[in-house]
């Protein structure tokens, strides 16, 4: 008997495989095995399904990013950590699946920008905070204005156009932004020790 993570983890990669808005309901239970009536037990329609998987997703991320905020050296060690889930997750994503939830369930859309909007620019904004404690980071820095930045450079590698006006993916630029990022921030002491994850 399927229960719910099940059924989440399995749509998400069928759709991960197949697309969003050329899946129907019955290509789900057909992957599955199972009936419509026995899908319609948990989920009401597919755009219902689809926001559930994304609304997993942003919960998985959040908790592996506190665990690996916990869990680091310092400020520089945990935004290479996330950034490398973060690349990882990019690279596992067709940009077709953001193109279809930007454009066709919107209400799952919303979720992630409010993820991004909120939980990511806290995230990076305490990263920041912690690396000018640390010494990494430059003491000049104006916290809420680097954190706007990097949170609406996030957007924008995501958005339809980005992909389709470039030669290369958002998971390519996003590897490229983070160590422009870093490189923006960091004092002297945090280039140093930058440098020595780079050689790892």
């Amino acid at each position: 008997m399927f229960g719910m993570d099940q059924i989440l983890s399995k749509c998400e990669q069928y759709f991960m495989r197949n697309g969003l808005k050329s899946t129907t309901m019955d290509d789900v239970c057909r992957f599955m095995g199972i009936s419509k009536k026995t899908l319609y037990q948990f989920i009401e329609q597919k755009s219902d399904l689809i926001y559930r998987i994304v609304q997993r997703r942003v919960q998985e991320e959040q908790q592996l990013t506190k665990a690996i905020a916990a869990d680091s050296e310092n400020a520089i060690d945990e935004l290479l950590r996330i950034s490398r889930q973060v690349h990882n997750k990019l690279q596992q994503t067709p940009h077709s699946i953001l193109y279809d939830l930007q454009k066709y369930y919107h209400r799952s859309w919303e979720l992630m920008e409010q993820h991004r909007k909120s939980f990511v620019a806290e995230m990076i904004k305490a990263n920041i905070e912690r690396g000018i404690q640390e010494g990494l980071y430059r003491n000049d820095l104006q916290t809420d204005i680097v954190t706007a930045i990097y949170t609406c450079t996030i957007a924008e590698m995501v958005d339809e156009s980005f992909s389709t006006e470039n030669a290369f993916s958002p998971s390519e630029a996003y590897r490229v932004f983070i160590d422009y990022h870093i490189r923006g921030i960091a004092s002297e002491k945090g280039m140093e020790v930058y440098g020595g994850y780079l050689k790892i």
